[in-house]
């Protein structure tokens, strides 16, 4: 979406994918981006990724 959206307003666009399959999967799109000339930015967090359940059970911290 992120290379359609660049195309269509002409202002480069960033989407973010999740590390291992997500990036593969977004090479696709990255390198169709990068042959129509779309200026399109691609975020791959490092490391692992929390799930809305680790959010949850994290323990609060007060101060």
């Amino acid at each position: 979406m992120a290379p359609g959206a660049a195309l269509a307003t002409g202002k480069p666009q960033a989407f973010a994918v999740v590390p291992g399959p997500g990036l593969l999967k977004a090479g696709a799109g990255l390198h169709k981006a990068f042959a129509l000339n779309a200026p399109a930015l691609i975020w791959v967090p490092h490391g692992d990724v929390p799930s809305p359940w680790d959010l949850i059970m994290m323990p609060r911290v007060r101060g």
